[in-house]
């Protein structure tokens, strides 16, 4: 396995690696919806190519990818989601608008916590053991190189709070997010790390 640099062209495969290792939520959807929920969230969160990687095996397949980008980039996404989300009925758009709005809320919270030069890691997925760790140190030396000195994110109750404080990240606030009133009050937790340069 070794480590290459993310691109817009990675997309649909992380959006279907994505599907495989998180494919049981939503599943009273189709299938097809929910395929189209992994991709918008995937376009949703690459924003900057830079600091984002993928972990691939001998015959090139991604096991793994980390999305991260500065506080400064901004989201692209949108046109496609609407071009997309037409072929679907009027529910699953309002469902998917609101997942969307979700990720909204997280976000703005986020940038208000945040430094102009701080990076954020926006999505991390790994299928096979030790590959977020490796991306993760991956992200981090390609922090240092380029000047970064701290990196934050965001979890809320559906991820592995542990993972982030095993890897030196430490809690430094915390919010509730009910957007989506299906899901309730989803209370979310802000890591940080600094970074010695």
């Amino acid at each position: 396995m070794h480590i290459e640099s993310f691109s817009m062209k990675d997309i649909a495969e992380a959006a279907r690696l994505t599907f495989d290792v998180w494919g049981d939520e939503l599943q009273e959807e189709s299938i097809k919806f929910r395929h189209f929920m992994y991709e918008a969230m995937v376009r949703y969160y690459c924003r900057d190519t830079e600091y984002s990687f993928k972990l691939v095996d001998d015959e090139n397949k991604m096991q793994a990818f980390l999305l991260a980008a500065k506080t400064i980039e901004h989201n692209h996404s949108g046109e496609w989601f609407l071009r997309q989300a037409y072929k679907f009925s009027q529910r699953e758009r309002q469902l998917a608008q609101g997942y969307l709005r979700y990720l909204h809320y997280n976000g703005d919270q986020m940038l208000r916590r945040a430094g102009r030069d701080d990076l954020m890691l926006c999505l991390f997925l790994s299928k096979v053991s030790g590959g977020g760790k490796k991306l993760l140190q991956n992200v981090e030396n390609k922090a240092k190189e380029t000047g970064v000195n701290k990196l934050l994110l965001w979890a809320d109750a559906t991820c592995d709070y542990d993972y982030y404080l095993r890897r030196g990240f430490s809690q430094t606030d915390t919010f509730t997010n009910d957007v989506l009133p299906a899901m309730g009050k989803l209370p979310t937790i802000v890591y940080s790390k600094e970074l010695k340069l």
